[in-house]
């Protein structure tokens, strides 16, 4: 083996601890993303329990109309079918998408419940109704904090899978853009 075999080799077993190195960072960060969901998922499945019992405190004002509980019961149920999806594919920006999408139905399913209840208000269990809604600001709160870290995490994942020459890697591997929420 002569000199320039030598560099040869020496240059491709670098590339190749470089392209691994990549791989490994890619996929160190696509974990985050799935770490990242942890605090969402939490913050999800207890609006959920509080939207139901807020469904249970409306329909007392709006009456035992069906009109009340299935349209936040099925908006939750379509942002829950949406959040697992981005969890079985936490870097798939269409997966992010649709819970945004889930995420805009049901915030119009309460607006629309909301501004119902007044029409109906003789019968309204006011106190209650006021709680449940203090209770579910003050969880959409912590969700959009915990929405904020996953979309730190996706700004830091996309950074890299746009950058060179990772960027290279993360074409030849499959790794997309993450959506952000």
């Amino acid at each position: 083996m002569n000199g320039q075999h030598i560099a040869a080799l020496a240059a491709l077993a670098v590339l190749g601890f470089w392209a691994v190195g990549a791989y490994n960072r890619l996929i160190g960060l696509r974990n985050d993303l799935s770490r990242a969901l942890l605090p969402v998922q939490a913050q999800l499945a207890q609006r959920h329990d509080l939207l139901r019992q807020w469904a249970e405190a409306m329909s007392a004002v709006i009456g035992s109309d069906p009109k009340c509980k299935e349209p936040v019961g099925a908006a939750c149920a379509q942002v829950q079918t949406a959040f697992e999806a981005l969890c079985a594919r936490p870097a798939d920006a269409a997966a992010a998408s649709l819970l945004r999408l889930a995420e805009s139905v049901l915030s119009t399913t309460r607006h629309r419940l909301i501004v119902e209840a007044p029409a109906r208000q003789p019968h309204l269990s006011r106190l209650q109704i006021e709680e449940l809604g203090r209770q579910l600001a003050a969880i959409d709160a912590t969700l959009g904090f915990a929405r904020e870290q996953f979309n730190a995490a996706a700004l830091v994942y996309n950074r890299a899978v746009r950058q060179l020459p990772t960027a290279l890697i993360s074409r030849a591997m499959g790794f997309g853009q993450a959506g952000l929420l």
